[in-house]
């Protein structure tokens, strides 16, 4: 049912969690699996300099390494060999291009927890990929 299984990362306790799922998933069906971290776009288009911007990306980079190690630690302990991604993008498009691309059977990923008014305003990134992604999508709290 499920071969390929998409798992978007933020590093917050939800997506550790989704990853931990998924790890699960994997196992019962022979799944594998790829970690995904989205450098946001727009922090590579900030008008702070050739300078600063170099920092700021280099911060950003240090930070999605730290939240795809955690994600493959959980997916390790699990038995489970996953592969990871780190694209720079905005998030839910990228997200949702990454799933077309890849021919991925499932996406699972956490929530952020946005409060009722916070989603009403803002929306979130698992509110969009639910919307159009091009498989199932497995939201974890």
């Amino acid at each position: 049912m499920f071969k390929k299984i998409l798992i978007p990362t933020d590093g917050s306790v939800s997506a550790e969690k989704a990853i931990e799922v998924a790890a699960d998933l994997a196992k019962k069906y022979d799944a594998k699996l790829t970690i995904l971290h989205v450098l946001p776009l727009r922090a590579s288009i900030s008008p702070i300099g050739p300078l600063a911007l170099g920092e700021v990306m280099k911060k950003l980079q240090a930070e999605a390494d730290k939240h795809i190690r955690s994600g493959k630690e959980i997916a390790d302990k699990a038995g489970i060999v996953a592969e990871t991604k780190t694209i720079v993008g905005l998030p839910a498009i990228t997200i949702l291009e990454e799933a077309e691309k890849g021919e991925y059977n499932l996406i699972v990923m956490g929530t952020r927890g946005l409060s009722a008014v916070a989603r009403f305003a803002l929306g979130s990134v698992s509110d969009k990929v639910v919307r159009h992604a091009p498989c199932p999508v497995m939201l974890i709290r």
